[in-house]
């Protein structure tokens, strides 16, 4: 029999419940959109084990298998005269052990408790009241945590995009200097190509590419380079579900995890995951691009142990760097991305 939790959202320390009346409910709705509510006057209290979602109340329990969970709100009771001086509802969602919120009061400290009332994790909110939290491995389907769609679609061994092993092998010459033909004309695609190839094969990252290409501030300089090589002595990534190791070039497993996402950043649309593996390396998050092999034909991520840094593209430690994969012995994925690349970066853009 599975132990029970886990996490409890204990109402009196998210603090979501403080400005609300006994007629607010909570409701819990399930993925058809199927929605059953609890008055807050049956004191309910949310928790988890490894398969469900269990509320109870003063009155019964009532479990939900977690595959059948979409979210819980706290809602206002149509018959109440009361009204909550919250300005929306506070929304929750728990997905592959990652809780996020959002209506609830901004630049409020939010805590995750154990049932014994010990912090597991604690978050401030942002401006919106939004906030993301890890749960690590502890919220799971079944026995295992389950991969994000994300996840799933990056399934497969990459090298790197821009090497001899990618789009960087010689039979790829011609179709280099032809795609470019396309935007500049023949007597500029040998150049332009050398160009392109030349600018994503930087060997100089963090504080060294920046003092010499710039932080921006004042412009970039005219030999800018950017490196979208694999870091840390890794020659190949296999990405397959929550897992994620690295190879060396003799194939010697560098490092190997468990990736659970944790957070999104919306400026530069890096989907946040972090290893379950309390490890502190440079391979404890993985901040990676939406692009996948079947939709733009290849990989981008960055990785490393600072959260904080790897966000800025032209500070900082990981600065000048992306990551670029393309699936390994894959002749079709390669083609797709030089006209790609060529295209983004040739083609004429509308005013």
């Amino acid at each position: 029999m599975n132990k029970k939790l886990c996490f409890v959202l204990m109402t009196s320390l998210f603090g979501v419940f403080q400005n609300l009346s006994a007629d607010e409910k909570v409701v819990v709705t399930d993925i058809k959109g199927e929605k059953i509510s609890f008055l807050l006057s049956t004191n309910p209290i949310v928790s988890f084990d490894a398969y469900s979602l269990i509320l109870n109340t003063n009155e019964e329990t009532v479990s939900y298998p977690l595959t059948e969970y979409r979210s819980f709100t706290i809602e206002s009771n149509p018959s109440s005269v009361k009204q909550t001086t919250l300005l929306q509802s506070p929304l929750f969602f728990i997905n592959n052990g990652l809780l996020e919120a959002s209506g609830l009061k901004p630049k409020s400290k939010v805590l995750v408790c154990n049932i014994s009332g010990m912090v597991i994790t604690e978050g401030i909110t942002d401006e919106n009241g939004y906030i993301s939290l890890s749960l690590g491995t502890a919220i799971k389907f079944g026995s295992e945590i389950q991969p994000t769609e994300l996840q799933d679609k990056l399934t497969g061994t990459y090298v790197e995009l821009f090497s001899e092993q990618g789009t960087l092998a010689a039979k790829w010459d011609s179709l280099w200097i032809a795609e470019c033909a396309k935007y500049v004309g023949e007597e500029n695609a040998d150049s332009s190509a050398k160009m392109l190839k030349y600018s994503m094969l930087g060997t100089l990252t963090g504080a060294e590419a920046t003092a010499k290409f710039g932080d921006g501030s004042n412009g970039f300089a005219s030999d800018i380079q950017f490196s979208c090589h694999f870091l840390n002595s890794v020659a190949r990534f296999v990405f397959d579900g929550c897992t994620i190791k690295g190879l060396a070039t003799d194939s010697t497993e560098i490092f190997a995890h468990n990736y659970v996402k944790v957070g999104y950043n919306a400026e530069h649309n890096f989907h946040i995951y972090k290893s379950t593996d309390n490890n502190d390396d440079e391979f404890k998050y993985f901040f990676i691009c939406p692009d996948n092999p079947k939709d733009t034909y290849h990989i981008e991520f960055r990785y490393g142990s600072d959260e904080k840094e790897l966000p800025d593209f032209f500070t900082g430690k990981y600065a000048y760097w992306m990551a670029a994969g393309v699936l390994e012995n894959n002749d079709k994925q390669c083609e797709e991305s030089i006209r790609l690349f060529i295209k983004e970066n040739l083609e004429p853009r509308a005013e």
